[in-house]
């Protein structure tokens, strides 16, 4: 018997929702983490990037697309270089080959 969780992913649509929403979260908590472990607040990143610490409030709590660039642009800010990689969905599935 599949949990809801199962149920819910088993939809191809929402599937790609919920990655899109956990890819979202892991960028977050990343320049999140870095800001915090640097003592750098969200009014530091702003002037660091030219621009409000509302812009940078609403990328990293989500309510603002955080596209790629700002990705860079944040961790450049903190002086980290951020490192993309891909990992199987559901591994039973997977042809083995490795993306990262």
């Amino acid at each position: 018997m599949k949990t809801k969780c199962e149920e819910f992913l088993a939809d191809r649509e929402n599937q790609r929702l919920f990655e899109r929403e956990v890819l979202t979260l892991d960028a977050s908590e990343l320049v999140i983490g870095l800001m915090k472990e640097q003592g750098v607040t969200r009014a530091q990143m702003a002037e660091m990037l030219g621009t409000s610490r509302a812009h940078i409030s609403q990328v990293l709590n989500g309510s603002r697309n955080m596209t790629l660039v700002t990705l860079a642009d944040l961790a450049t800010a903190l002086g980290q270089r951020v490192q993309i990689g891909a990992l199987p969905i559901n591994p039973a599935r997977s042809s083995g080959r490795s993306h990262e």
